[in-house]
């Protein structure tokens, strides 16, 4: 079967999928540690640079965590003689796009749900508003991973 190549394959909709799912699971991270420990750590220095930095360091940590979560994925299944905890240039790049996909899809999202915001109202509580932002934020995810896989067909091709 022929797939047209303006429909994204489904690998691009998975992957796009597990990013969801992951930085739902590392919000909790990012949340705990910008929120809970960065202002317990303001609070006892009455300093606000702790909760700069801690939130610097939570916004970095899905990266991160990526990052080497996609190295020891691929450590699994080669015998590499590289150090144990250095992750692979291939698995820094992974870690890389999934944060240019994630930053694009939020993007293009809020490009999308942000003319649609009843702003005289103060309740921005929209269910409706919050679906179609999820809507779009996973169908433009999916289109910049099959951009991606694309690029690197074509790469392979010449």
């Amino acid at each position: 079967m022929h797939w047209p190549t303006w429909i994204p394959y489904p690998q691009s909709w998975l992957r796009t999928l597990g990013l969801l799912l992951w930085f739902g699971f590392t919000a909790r991270i990012v949340g705990f540690l910008a929120g809970g420990v960065g202002m317990v750590f303001s609070a006892i220095l009455q300093n606000p640079a702790p909760i700069a930095v801690f939130g610097l360091l939570a916004l970095l940590s899905p990266f991160v965590l990526l990052t080497y979560a996609h190295y020891f994925w691929e450590r699994r299944n080669s015998n590499s003689t590289r150090s144990p905890w250095l992750p692979t240039s291939p698995s820094v790049k992974e870690g890389a796009y999934a944060l240019v996909v994630f930053l694009g899809a939020t993007a293009t999202g809020f490009a999308f749900a942000l003319p649609f915001v009843n702003w005289s109202s103060r309740d921005y509580n929209n269910p409706a508003l919050i679906n179609w932002f999820g809507i779009v934020w996973t169908i433009s995810g999916a289109y910049l991973y099959h951009w991606r896989h694309l690029q690197r067909k074509r790469r392979r091709a010449a």
